[in-house]
């Protein structure tokens, strides 16, 4: 019964600390992920208006006048290379009402027809052309064939739309930025995703301004099918290196998801350790009582066993002998009742010898004949006197 209920009250230790240390990952992997959505949604927001300051500064306004002029060109080049250089941007490019792009940081982005064709059609462009910063949705970028988020800002002369400027803003660089700002527990990943980007581009598509940054790197793809089967806000998912807890987000605009993910065994991790200690104080308590139950009950077990060597003596006949215990237990009493026993059995022996001893006398010295006969009418015995 101790066993027992040292074990089930280390089990229910264990499964109690267990819940109590998921749930406080769960809030803490939950904040974590509002706290980085809502950073990341500012620094959108902050990027909208800075494009709309870039905007409205007489170095864009005027290259989208005189877009021809070589000196503005330059100047745009080198104002926005240094943005692109410093901002998680893949570029910055400015774009007529007819679609053209006239002024880039890279001049290979310059007069592409997917810009006229494309680009400047798309409903993002379009709610530019009408006067309106936006964000638009995600797309693989046509240049370097990296996610990114497109920003839009109209470009104004004398209260008229005249150009958009747009750039795309590069998730896998931004992701980086955001990593290297936050400080993350061992093995917990952060990861930005939009189920509705494509895999990759067309195949045989040709980049038009292909980069060296580090690859970026969507979730696993046992991470995206729990997303997708997911109930909560808290989901789990399973790989070949263990079970992990994942909490995620969702971005206003644009509509990316965050995802924090934490191994289950490091959440688990402290809890381990205090069952590991709970099994070696168990083990030591289950040793201990043992070792007690066994220097208690051995003199109750050597009395008992000499119990019965003494009543195995008393069925041989041995009457003579007594048994010494000194116990004052139940044992001890059971020795003295044997004890007495066999005095009394010794006792009634004698009597019964000395019973025997003077039926003999009468029998042998009787003057009358006295026979003994079995059921079948045998002589079985007779007196001298009848012989």
């Amino acid at each position: 019964i101790v066993i027992t209920t040292a074990l089930c009250s280390s089990i229910l230790v264990y499964l109690f600390a267990a819940s109590e240390l998921e749930q406080r990952a769960q809030h803490r992997l939950m904040g974590t992920a509002a706290l980085l959505a809502e950073s990341i949604q500012l620094r959108f927001d902050a990027e909208l208006r800075k494009f709309e300051y870039w905007a409205a500064t007489p170095l864009v306004i005027n290259t989208a006048r005189d877009y021809k002029n070589s000196e503005m060109l330059s100047a745009f080049d080198n104002y926005f290379s240094a943005v692109v250089a410093r901002e998680p941007y893949s570029s910055v490019y400015l774009i007529l009402k007819n679609g053209e792009c006239v002024a880039s940081d890279d001049p290979r982005r310059m007069y592409q027809p997917h810009c006229r064709k494309v680009v400047s059609k798309r409903p993002s462009a379009i709610a530019g052309y009408r006067g309106s910063a936006n964000i638009g949705y995600s797309l693989l970028s046509a240049g370097s064939g990296r996610p990114v988020v497109p920003l839009t800002a109209p470009i104004r002369y004398q209260k008229k739309v005249t150009a958009i400027l747009r750039a795309g803003v590069d998730m896998g660089r931004l992701s980086q930025e955001v990593l290297d700002l936050h400080t993350l527990a061992p093995k917990e990943k952060i990861y930005f995703f939009d189920p509705s980007l494509p895999a990759a581009l067309p195949k045989g598509h040709k980049l038009l301004a292909p980069v060296n940054w580090e690859r970026y790197s969507p979730p696993p793809k046992e991470l995206r099918a729990a997303l997708e089967k997911r109930d909560q806000s808290i989901f789990r998912y399973r790989d070949a290196k263990g079970e992990y807890l994942v909490a995620f987000t969702q971005l206003r605009a644009p509509k990316w998801m965050l995802l924090v993910s934490q191994p289950t065994a490091e959440i688990l991790a402290p809890v381990k350790y205090l069952g590991n200690i709970t099994l070696v104080v168990a083990a030591l308590t289950i040793g201990l009582l043992i070792a007690s139950v066994l220097l208690l009950t051995a003199p109750v077990v050597r009395g008992i066993e000499r119990c019965r060597e003494f009543s195995t003596n008393i069925c041989r006949g041995n009457l003579k002998r007594r048994l010494r215990l000194d116990s004052r237990d139940e044992v001890g009493g059971l020795a003295r009742d044997l004890n007495e026993m066999a005095a009394q059995l010794e006792k009634d022996y004698h009597d019964l010898e000395e019973a025997e001893r003077k039926y003999r006398g009468i029998f042998e010295n009787a003057v009358e004949g006295i026979i003994q006969i079995n059921r079948d009418g045998l002589i079985v015995a007779a007196n001298p006197r009848l012989a």
